[in-house]
This record gives structure tokens, C-alpha cells and sequence, in this order.
């Protein structure tokens, strides 16, 4: 299957939280082992993969840190610039990735709303990365690591693909009918992954999702997330909802969620208890911000301020991206209109959007 040639660009440079992970997974051997990890970023969201970035070698001192930044080719020359900076870090090299294209005439991905085809770099990983990379972390832009990761590092993924937390929201109804996945598989939020690589390379993951999306009939509505899931349902290795703590976790976040789609919270299909994910809630390790992200001015999220915490501490801060002033200007100043948004009833909120053009 051709692709497209990459380079790398060298720039200078606790506790798992359920017995079900524990069994049958042993330890690596991590003596004289540095840390891989990767981001995914183009120029709207590489300022905060870097706060990523910086958050995790900041929870993680005594790991020596490889971390390798995939660029679209919109980033702009300032953005690389800044990310050069992250090296100051004594634990984090970043190596960035900025020539690889995809040619979806090839593939025919489902492209619509705000999704490019940059979306879909992660089912490339295996021709994208290096081959001396055996496992993986996978982050978000949109994550800020809290705690220490030692514990996720050292699984042994052993046959598995990968290992991810379960999706908070999405239900049943939609990937067991959707994707096809058989009543009572699993279904993985794929914003922060421990990835086999070995595995991907061995069984020709690219392959795989590539097949299944045209079994799917090009149709997945969480585009790549689908992709996974629908390809290797039985495949992954689920872990606490702590290293991946979604915005619906929270109560409020997660009732508003299914009032806005007008169904019932539902219970019983995830495989972590709701004790579980209420002492994940506390202090995750990985805090996934899905809505309501803190760069953006109208929202109200726990762990608001813990972002800004990091971002604060950044040593690219002062000359990269929106500052904390200009983030609480803005809530400010916007702070009437979300009172007339929330005083508008919900039953007429869809025709104001359709008089006023917005989908």
C-alpha cells in the first residue's frame, strides 16, 4: 500500500486503579528504558499538545521521555519554533514529524464537519513511527496528565493492540448497531492509548481499519474512533477510568449530555463500577477534556484551572497561543450571553439556531 515518505526531525534536546488489569499482565522490564509518547497536532491544537506534553514529563521526573509530535502541514514555522523549546524539559526529547501526508484517494475516509484527514493519522502510526518504537502513549491535544504514569507504562500489552478506557457516553446503540460490534463488546475512547506496536506492524493494523471501513460502507460517525473499535472490539485491553477521565465522568456534564439528546442516562453496560469512577474523579491521572476545554471562554470544567496551571509553567508561555488574561477577559465579557443561553427553553433552541444559520 504506498504511502508517502516522513522524516524525523531530532530537536535537542499510582496506581491502576482495577484488579481486572492486573491479571495475566506482568511487568516490563524497564530497566535502561526510556518512555515513548506521541501527539497528533495542527496549528489549532499544537500550543496545547505541547501543554500536554509538558504536563506529562512534569508528573513524570524520573522518566527519560521520547516524544514524538506529528505535524500537519499547516503548523505554522513559529509553532515549530516554540515546540523546540519543550527540550528545556530535562526529561522530554521531542522529535517531530512533519512529512507525512496521506493520499485519502487511496483510502476514501469519511472527511465532514471539522475533521481532516489528519484525524486518521493514528491508524498510520506503524508507517509514521519509527521502527525502534515497540509501545506507545497516545495523547490527545486535549489531555493534561496529573499524575504520575509508571504504572500504565510498565504493562506488558502482551497480545493485545492496545489498552484505552472505556467511552463515558457513547452507548450501545450506537456502535453495536452502528459498527456492527456483537451485543456487549467494549467500546474504547481512543484519546489516550498505550499502543503495541509490534502488534500494529505484525498483523498490519493499517489493513485492518482500512477493511473495515469500506465493510462500514465509509459511514463511522466518530471517524478513526469507530475505525478501532469496529476492527479490534475484543482486541484491547481496558484500564481504570483514571487514565482517561472524560468531561461527561462528571455528574452534571453527564446527565446534561443525554438530557441534550433527549435519552435516559444509562447504566450497566460499562465494565468499571460507578465507585470506580467516582474515585477516578477525585484526581485523575489523565484529565481528557471532550467538551468544554479551558481555552474556551464559555465553559465551567473541574479541572478548568488545573490546564491553566500547566499552561502558566510552560517555557514557551509568554510568546505562544492565548494567555490566561485574554482567556478571562474573555469570559468576562461573555458572561451575559451564556445567561441568555441558559434562560432560552431547550425544546426551542434548535429553531433559534436554524433562524440565526447555525447547524
Amino acid at each position: 500500500m504506498p504511502l508517502s515518505c516522513h522524516a524525523v526531525d531530532r530537536i535537542a534536546a499510582d496506581h491502576i486503579a482495577t484488579s481486572r488489569l492486573k491479571r495475566g499482565c506482568k511487568g516490563r522490564d524497564t530497566r535502561s528504558m526510556s518512555r515513548d509518547a506521541v501527539i497528533v497536532a495542527d496549528n489549532n491544537y499544537v500550543a496545547h499538545g505541547a501543554v500536554a506534553l509538558f504536563s506529562l514529563a512534569e508528573n513524570n521526573p524520573d522518566e527519560s521521555i521520547r516524544a514524538f509530535v506529528v505535524l500537519t502541514e499547516d503548523v505554522s514555522a513559529d509553532s515549530r519554533r516554540h515546540l523546540a523549546k519543550l527540550s528545556r524539559l530535562p526529561n522530554l526529547d521531542v522529535q517531530i514529524i512533519d512529512r507525512f501526508r496521506i493520499d485519502n484517494d487511496k483510502y476514501g475516509f469519511r472527511l465532514f464537519g471539522h475533521y481532516t484527514i489528519a484525524t486518521f493519522y493514528r491508524l498510520f502510526f506503524q508507517h509514521i513511527l519509527p521502527d525502534d518504537v515497540s509501545q506507545i502513549l497516545y495523547l490527545d491535544c486535549d489531555t493534561i496528565v496529573n499524575k504520575s504514569l509508571t504504572e500504565l507504562f510498565n504493562i506488558n500489552l502482551g497480545s493485545h493492540f492496545f489498552a484505552a478506557v472505556e467511552d463515558f457516553c457513547l452507548t450501545p446503540d450506537h456502535y453495536c448497531k452502528d459498527l456492527l460490534m456483537p451485543a456487549g463488546a467494549p467500546y474504547c475512547n481512543a484519546g489516550v492509548m498505550l499502543i503495541n506496536m509490534n502488534k500494529w506492524r505484525e498483523e498490519n493494523a493499517l489493513d485492518l481499519f482500512v477493511d473495515t471501513n469500506q465493510r462500514l460502507m465509509n459511514q463511522p460517525v466518530w471517524v478513526d474512533q469507530d475505525l478501532i473499535n469496529a476492527t479490534l472490539f475484543d482486541r484491547w485491553l481496558p484500564l481504570s477510568p483514571a487514565y482517561n477521565f472524560q468531561t461527561n465522568g462528571f455528574e452534571s456534564y453527564r446527565h446534561a449530555y443525554f438530557r441534550k439528546h433527549n435519552k435516559e442516562y444509562p447504566t450497566g453496560y460499562l465494565t468499571f463500577s460507578l465507585r470506580e469512577r467516582d474515585e477516578a474523579a477525585e484526581r485523575p491521572h489523565v484529565i481528557h477534556y471532550t467538551v468544554h476545554r479551558p481555552w474556551e471562554p464559555d465553559n465551567a470544567h473541574p479541572f478548568r484551572e488545573t490546564y491553566w496551571s500547566y499552561r502558566k509553567r510552560i517555557p514557551i508561555r509568554k510568546s505562544w497561543g492565548e494567555n490566561r488574561l485574554v482567556h478571562s477577559a474573555k469570559r468576562l465579557l461573555l458572561a451575559p450571553l451564556r445567561a441568555i443561553k441558559r434562560a432560552v427553553p431547550q425544546p426551542i433552541r434548535p429553531f433559534l439556531k436554524k433562524a440565526f444559520g447555525k447547524s
